[in-house]
């Protein structure tokens, strides 16, 4: 007949305030990677959706605005154009 034999092993034994603390304090650790791990996540999801365009319209209207505000003084409505352009990509 086959014998069993079992293996013994020797645990270290650890005060019992010792092994309560790393408990406690693994869960905590989790949570925060996992905060950190779906923050940056979430941030990179917002960054994916374009901007729209400015219109041809919108960019009229704010190309008039400009020259309003220089008092409809005449020679500048390229710089104005491009201007509103630049206004309306940045907001």
């Amino acid at each position: 007949m086959s014998e069993t034999v079992k293996k013994t092993t020797t645990k270290k034994t650890t005060p019992k305030a010792a092994t309560e603390k790393s408990v406690k304090a693994a869960p905590a650790a989790k949570k925060s990677a996992v905060a950190k791990k779906s923050a940056p996540a979430a941030a990179s999801k917002i960054a994916l959706v374009p901007k729209p365009a400015p219109t041809h319209e919108q960019i009229a209207r704010r190309a008039y605005e400009i020259w309003a505000g220089r008092g409809y003084n005449h020679g500048n409505q390229a710089h104005d154009w491009w201007q509103a352009e630049q206004e309306l990509k940045r907001a």
